[in-house]
């Protein structure tokens, strides 16, 4: 999903514009998947944000493959998956939108 994104964000912007903005998207990416801070500790409405996004579903699903715990891995697997599959859809029409240039 992030190689997706990256292509996408690739095809929009020049070398030098990706540079500043990568740095923005990995800054995001790590605050909203909850990798650093416990999400519940910035409110209700922030975890809701960050739930609707697959970003700490990729880290849930990281953190309970390596403790071997599968219960909840269809949930946080199909997050996952779905937005890797819509983040290939907008990569690929981004491409192809470059290359009609």
């Amino acid at each position: 999903m992030y190689i997706f994104l990256g292509l996408f964000l690739g095809a929009l912007f020049t070398d030098k514009q990706i540079q500043g903005i990568g740095t923005i998207y990995i800054f995001l990416v790590s605050f909203l998947s909850g990798a650093w801070i416990d999400l519940t500790l910035l409110g209700e409405t922030f975890e809701k944000i960050s739930y609707a996004l697959p970003f700490v579903h990729a880290i849930e699903l990281s953190r309970d493959v390596l403790i071997g715990n599968y219960s909840a891995f269809n949930l946080h697997f199909w997050w996952t998956i779905g937005y890797a599959i819509l983040s290939l859809i907008i990569a690929i029409l981004a491409f192809i939108k470059i290359c009609k240039r």
